[in-house]
């Protein structure tokens, strides 16, 4: 057992710090791993300043939506207590493992995306516009007018490939994507949670 009263905080290793708010050493490790692409193992023993700023950006952007909605709960409801969208109700006790499982879910969810685009040859064609659907062919011939040509890797493979004529494609921006998603799902007469879909918004700026 490592004794926690024979020193102020602040004059602590970075490793004791974490080891007593398991909370904070997942959020920077998210937004490490996010930035950076890099190995868990890597991670710094101090990050730069810069990026402690950008977190509390971050985290701030998130709450002031999730704020808002707890507002108006509160004063349509009049309840004398309203949990914030996405935590638990004893964020004390039950919060290392209520996120726990979400990060978990959100792991799961993201394995099965990668899974399905792998298998379907689409993750890494990044000259090509995959095509699955109606609007996705629609799409791919707006890209120039039709002038392209669609390749096929076989009946086996669920997916065809559209190469725009001209020039290469560039690699779409994270938040284009995210975009293209949230509309997408607008469309087919489905919805985010607002708190999901800024957090998700956030996500893809880091």
């Amino acid at each position: 057992t490592v004794r926690q009263n024979n020193k102020l905080l602040y004059q602590r290793p970075s490793y004791e710090y974490y080891d007593l708010y398991r909370g904070t050493l997942i959020e920077h490790m998210v937004f490490y791993l996010t930035k950076t692409g890099g190995d868990a193992r890597l991670f710094p023993e101090n990050m730069p300043v810069q990026w402690f700023a950008e977190i509390y950006d971050t985290r701030f952007k998130v709450y002031n939506v999730l704020q808002r909605r707890k507002r108006l709960e509160h004063e349509s409801t009049l309840k004398r207590a309203v949990t914030h969208d996405f935590h638990p109700e004893d964020l004390e006790h039950d919060g290392e493992g209520h996120f726990g499982k979400l990060i978990a879910r959100e792991t799961a969810v993201t394995e099965l995306t990668v899974g399905r685009l792998m298998g379907n040859y689409i993750l890494f064609s990044d000259a090509y516009i995959p095509v699955q659907s109606g609007m996705a062919f629609y799409r791919a011939v707006q890209a120039d007018g039709g002038k392209g040509t669609f390749y096929s890797l076989g009946a086996d493979v669920h997916c065809l490939f559209y190469k725009p004529a001209g020039e290469a494609l560039t690699t779409p921006d994270p938040k284009e994507c995210f975009t293209a998603l949230a509309d997408h799902a607008s469309m087919t007469g489905r919805r985010f949670e607002v708190g999901y879909a800024a957090a998700f918004e956030c996500f893809t700026d880091v």
